[in-house]
């Protein structure tokens, strides 16, 4: 477990370095913030995953916040939903 955490860090990291160092030296600044966040967070998720920690499902939150503005909207227009 910590083995392919470590080798996925090091393939991470190289490519991260390969790929900023390329936006840098074309001035796309914004791009490569964009870049190291999503990678930051997506390597966050696989080192979670992988030590198997507890990830809700990203449905849950959309339902959570979807399901009442649904009866609202529902009752405003009529619908009869309780």
């Amino acid at each position: 477990m910590t083995i392919k955490i470590i080798f996925y860090l090091l393939i991470v990291s190289g490519l991260s370095y390969w790929e900023a160092g390329k936006m840098r030296k074309n001035k796309q600044m914004k791009e490569m913030y964009t870049y190291l966040v999503i990678i930051g967070i997506t390597s966050i998720i696989y080192i979670a995953h992988t030590l198997k920690f507890p990830i809700p499902n990203p449905l849950e939150g959309i339902r959570f916040i979807f399901e009442p503005v649904g009866k609202f909207v529902d009752q405003i227009l009529g619908g009869g939903a309780t």
